[in-house]
């Protein structure tokens, strides 16, 4: 027959060799066996009261016998309330149907009585199953690791013998200090020992009143700084509060004073600022002479346009009828009528008695005066451009004039016994004429022109001298 299962030694897991004692127990072999795993008494030569309480001892000796429990298992069917018991109780409850199953067949079949061994084995697991659950020791074992369990637990024992004796030795030398009756008979002692308690005690009561009184004392000051601190806190705040309004209005006022000291920067630098040089502003470029940046004159290699010419001759007109009206000066034999390019002069005739009027811009159409060279309205007012700007020279460097303040102011004009850098006189400036005849301009005019502008340069730069303080005082 094939063995179905083998048994291992649970310790070091080596198959075990049953001996056959084992393979034919009696239901009755087998409770002896598991009753006397857990219920052997200690011997009554140990003292165990030292370590071991007479009311668990009385449990033990009360605990009924397995035999006992096992009845009272199969007449109840109840489950035992402690898992150890639960679990010997299922697992000889097991057994022993199977003895019965075994049993059963002997009688139904005729079979012989002897049992198979797989069925041997499976009993005997179980019954080392329920000897491993009552105990701490997981059955079965071989012999060697038998032997190893029985040396472990002779060590075990011997040391809780050996400490059983030590803590006997140790109680018997507490018991031995135990302080007799006649070291608390002395009642001077015990007097005085309860005076220094009483005053002790009234020492704590003291101490704890005084300790009150700190207490309410210190939540007094808690409370007085309480309110110190909101009181400071709230000053802080007003404080802040007028610090940032003062901030804000040395801002304003910082931005104020900043407004004011520009806008006197301004009014300083608009006091300095001669509007009539701002105004008419006389410069060169190259052989022209310009006004406004309007060039007056041309040549055949650089040609101007008759209507840029036009508008500066418009400027020149304008210029001298400014300084004639802001002066007060009354030319003679002349009128100036500034009106852009299209500017005109008036001359008095002493023959008519009348004002004749000169054109001063030239339209480039006159083909028949080029032809003959007959003179134009713009020669002639050309020609009285020269005389108007000597007239007025003369009147403002006339030293017997209420408005010169200063001689040399009339010696800057006078160049060696000359009021102006360049010389004009019967239509000629320099010694060159200003007349076209109806003509284009030549590089002659044009030299003539810029001579023509420099001259009336020194005269704005003398007139502004007069003209920046009555303008002053009017501004203040």
């Amino acid at each position: 027959m094939k063995v179905e299962k083998q048994l291992k030694c649970q310790n070091c897991h080596l198959l075990l060799q049953i001996d056959s004692s084992l393979l034919d127990l009696s239901l009755s072999q087998r409770n002896l066996l598991m009753n006397n795993s857990t219920l052997h008494e200690l011997p009554k030569s140990q003292n165990t009261n030292y370590y071991t309480s007479q009311e668990k001892l009385d449990q033990v000796n009360t605990i009924q016998p397995i035999s006992k429990i096992n009845e009272w298992m199969k007449d109840t069917g109840n489950s035992i309330i402690d898992t150890t018991q639960r679990d010997y109780g299922a697992m000889s409850t097991k057994v022993d149907k199977e003895d019965e199953s075994g049993n059963g067949d002997f009688q139904n079949n005729g079979y012989i009585t002897e049992k198979t061994l797989s069925n041997q084995i499976t009993t005997l697991t179980n019954v080392f199953n329920i000897l491993s659950a009552r105990s701490y020791i997981d059955y079965p074992v071989c012999q060697d690791c038998c032997n190893i369990l029985i040396n472990n637990l002779k060590i075990d024992y011997n040391n809780a013998l050996k400490q059983k004796e030590l803590y006997k030795d140790f109680l018997d030398k507490l018991e031995s200090q135990k302080p007799t009756g006649t070291a608390y008979s002395n009642d001077a002692n015990t007097v005085v020992l309860q005076k220094e308690k009483d005053q002790l005690l009234r020492d704590l009561i003291e101490l704890e009143n005084e300790n009150d009184l700190l207490d309410q004392e210190i939540l007094q000051l808690q409370q007085s700084l309480e309110k110190q601190k909101q009181i400071h806190n709230e000053f802080i705040q007003d404080e802040n509060v007028n610090d940032l309004i003062n901030i804000e209005f040395q801002k304003e006022m910082q931005l104020l004073e900043n407004q004011y000291n520009h806008a006197m920067n301004n009014l300083d630098q608009i006091r300095r600022t001669n509007i009539y040089n701002e105004t008419f502003k006389i410069s060169h470029r190259g052989a022209f002479g310009t006004i406004n940046d309007l060039r007056l004159g041309g040549y055949s290699d650089c040609p101007v346009s008759w209507n840029e010419i036009n508008a500066a001759m418009g400027q020149v007109i304008l210029l001298l009828a400014t300084i004639t009206t802001r002066l007060k000066l009354k030319i003679s034999g002349y009128k100036l009528k500034p009106m852009g390019s299209l500017s005109k002069i008036s001359k008095y005739d002493n023959g008519t008695k009348e004002w004749v009027e000169f054109e001063a811009f030239n339209n480039g159409n006159s083909k028949f005066t080029k032809l003959f060279r007959k003179e134009t309205d713009f020669d002639k007012a050309m020609v009285c451009i020269p005389d108007i700007i000597q007239q007025v020279t003369s009147m403002v460097t006339t030293t017997d004039r209420p408005i010169l303040d200063n001689a040399s102011n009339a010696e800057m004009f006078r160049n060696n016994g000359k009021e102006l850098p360049y010389d004009m006189a019967q239509g000629n400036i320099n010694g060159i004429s200003i007349k076209l005849y109806g003509s284009e301009p030549t590089i002659q005019w044009t030299t003539a022109m810029k001579c023509l502008l420099t001259n009336m340069k020194w005269l704005l730069a003398y007139s502004s001298a007069h003209l920046q303080p009555n303008s002053s005082q009017r501004a203040e």
